[in-house]
């Protein structure tokens, strides 16, 4: 009987401490965060949209400043990240937003964005990656063996060492905007770069397209 007491205040005391565990872990899990990312296919290449897409906040209010930090990659190799010159940025017009693109720091977060010119004849804003000083290894995407080997997607699981180029898009509620609208936000990054030893120009696309939003009266709720 009281070996029968002993085991059953242990299994007690077990069940217990991973309650305690699991409460702890629901409390600090960031859930009103916003943290998406994206993949085509099994053995998908960068190009075709790797990305992640990260907010302070899902729900805001329509005059707040909406922040998305976004991750990126446009190669596989860095012979080509090499040859790379420029990035366009192009943002899909819509009823509710009007956008800015910065290029971020992702080794100091809290560093001050560089903003980039708009091009009014190309609607893009254009990232010269030499003026930038941005290392041509930073656009390249880095698999880890599972990635490899294809078990990435399979997971849906993208994490954000593998990305080391981030730019971050400024949103704000348009003054003529509906009191009631939804949809998709689409934002394009294409890196174009000199030939490569075949004669073909190097290209790279990151595509945002999954990015959905709901405007109902003055809360912007996004998902």
């Amino acid at each position: 009987m009281k070996k029968f007491s002993k085991r059953t205040c242990v299994v007690t005391v077990c069940i217990g401490l991973l309650l305690i565990v699991v409460i702890a872990v629901c409390l600090a899990y960031p859930w009103n965060q916003l943290d998406k990312h994206k993949e085509y296919g099994l053995f998908a290449a960068v190009n075709s949209g790797y990305s992640r897409v990260q907010s302070e906040h899902k729900a805001y209010a329509a005059g707040d400043v909406i922040r998305l930090d976004i991750s990126t990659a446009f190669f596989t190799d860095v012979e080509e990240a090499e040859l790379a010159q420029d990035i366009r940025f192009r943002i899909e017009d819509n009823d509710v937003f009007d956008v800015e693109i910065y290029i971020s720091d992702p080794q100091d977060p809290d560093s001050e964005p560089m903003q980039l010119a708009y091009d009014e004849q190309e609607k893009c804003w254009i990232l010269n990656l030499q003026d930038a000083g941005i290392d041509p290894e930073d656009l390249v995407y880095r698999k880890n063996i599972f990635g490899k080997l294809g078990i990435k997607s399979i997971t849906g699981s993208v994490d954000r060492k593998n990305f080391d180029f981030t730019f971050t898009a400024y949103l704000k509620v348009k003054a003529a905007a509906p009191e009631n609208d939804s949809g998709r936000i689409y934002i394009t990054a294409f890196v174009s770069g000199e030939k490569d030893s075949y004669g073909n120009a190097v290209q790279g696309q990151a595509r945002i397209d999954y990015l959905d939003y709901t405007k109902s009266g003055d809360t912007i709720t996004l998902d």
